[in-house]
């Protein structure tokens, strides 16, 4: 009878193939951001189940495509974490989405209207069009001054204040020049995201 390796040790060489990577016996650091599909069906196919359009089928791999999505480096631990834990699945999410979606969820309450410049990242468009309408928070975006301006001017979406995410002071200037009443502020740190709703 063979004898069953602890977690610790299955997960040295769990989930990896290094006939995939030039017969590397490490796992190497994919230090890209994009990856090749092998034609544009495949292409589609990826995006159409990365955002949610359609279910992967039963035999259907996962496409490399862009590593904010999914990269080896990436599977291979959620893989590792879900033979360690004994789990049915393990999801780890990159920074950058999931700094943007902590920053909008700290910010927001229901009824709020997010303002945003266009065109935006698309995860983070999915995001705000796709998931935060679900609980009843809205966007408007603007693509130029004149836009923007006019927006502001119709005053008939029931914004009583603008917050400006991040450095630098650039819709707040847009604001003053379109309105001088209007209540314009930013916040470019943790410590003023956090006195926000105290």
């Amino acid at each position: 009878m063979k004898k069953k390796n602890k977690p610790e040790s299955e997960m040295m060489g769990f989930a990896y193939d290094p006939q995939l990577s030039e017969g590397s016996a490490k796992v190497p650091l994919f230090q890209t951001s994009t990856f090749v599909f092998k034609n544009a069906e495949e292409g589609k196919a990826h995006f159409h189940i990365a955002y949610g359009l359609r279910e992967k089928a039963e035999n259907e791999s996962m496409s490399l495509a862009y590593s904010r999505i999914n990269n080896p480096n990436l599977e291979i631990a959620e893989d590792r974490l879900k033979l360690w834990d004994k789990s049915e699945g393990c999801a780890l999410f990159q920074s950058g989405m999931a700094a943007i979606t902590t920053t909008i969820l700290e910010l927001t309450r229901p009824n709020t209207l997010i303002l945003h410049s266009s065109p935006l990242y698309g995860g983070t468009d999915h995001f705000i069009e796709e998931v935060l309408p679900k609980y009843n928070i809205k966007s408007m975006y603007f693509d130029s001054m004149k836009s923007l301006k006019s927006i502001i001017e119709k005053k008939n979406f029931g914004v009583e204040s603008f917050l400006e995410v991040g450095p630098g002071k650039v819709l707040q200037g847009l604001n003053k020049r379109i309105d001088r009443s209007l209540n314009s502020s930013g916040v470019d740190s943790l410590e003023q995201i956090q006195t926000l709703y105290v």
